[in-house]
């Protein structure tokens, strides 16, 4: 749809042009009040410094809009919020292991917990220049911020006395700056336009590490230890510091569909 607007004769002059034989009408443009829904596909996304700020509609991806605060700015704005939990806990004795099947029967108590959470916040603001020109160029900047934590519980108990208390928890954060240039193309008089964004990114990650704490008996032999370890790394830490930094141009390249609509 893009490529036919842009071959169209004439669509690409400026709209004041008295020599243009097709003057395209630009009534359809957002004004003060406006706001949007706001999709991508990401065409080019790198791995030094990209940032989720895309939604195509996977699951996953953060919800994306925009508010015109006034004909010419705009704040955008992306929201992911996520979690998913699962537990259980519970007792067995020999005479229910037996009549329920069981096949366990040193086991006194299980408990579990599973918990993963991750919250991104992506607030930015675009400055649109020439309203007279059909292509609404602007250029603008988002902020990054991600919070993502796992805790993950497994303490059991035997018969016998032995035990296993385990606990895993992984924090990070994500801080990320993306200065970002596009244009929007607006399909006649409809409240939509395609566009295409790209521009520069940096990032910055820290945490990634997992804490473990360890409390266990097995007969005579007891174990209580704090450690810490990371992805991709079969070492235990007493101490252990993580972070990560990167940033490069056109990280993050996509096409971009805008919805338009006003509240009243």
């Amino acid at each position: 749809m893009l490529l036919a607007a842009l071959t169209l004769p004439g669509f690409a002059q400026l709209s004041t042009r008295t020599n243009d034989a097709l003057n395209e009408p630009i009534g359809a443009r957002p004004q003060a009040g406006a706001m949007a829904l706001t999709f991508g596909f990401n065409i080019a996304t790198g791995d030094v410094a990209s940032l989720e700020n895309t939604n195509n509609l996977g699951s996953g991806n953060p919800l994306t809009f925009r508010y015109y605060k006034s004909d010419d700015v705009v704040i955008r704005a992306g929201l992911r919020l996520y979690k998913e939990t699962e537990k259980y806990s519970g007792s067995t004795d020999s005479t229910t292991q037996a009549n329920g099947g069981g096949t366990d029967f040193t086991l006194k108590s299980n408990e579990y917990k599973n918990s993963m959470r991750e919250y991104i916040l992506i607030p930015g603001i675009e400055k649109h220049f020439n309203a007279a020109n059909i292509f609404d160029v602007y250029a603008g900047g988002d902020l990054y911020l991600g919070f993502k934590r796992d805790i993950n519980i497994n303490n059991v108990e035997s018969q016998n006395g032995d035990f296993s208390n385990r606990t895993d928890k992984t924090g990070s954060t994500i801080v990320g700056l993306g200065g970002v240039v596009g244009f929007n193309v607006f399909i006649a008089q409809l409240p939509i336009s395609l566009g295409f964004e790209y521009g520069w990114n940096a990032k910055w990650s820290m945490g990634g590490k997992t804490e473990t704490e360890l409390d266990k008996k097995q007969g005579s032999t007891s174990t209580n230890v704090t450690y810490f370890s990371q992805e991709d790394d079969t070492n235990a830490y007493k101490d252990l510091k993580t972070s990560k930094f990167g940033m490069d141009t056109n990280q993050n390249v996509r096409l971009t569909l805008n919805i338009y609509f006003n509240r009243n």
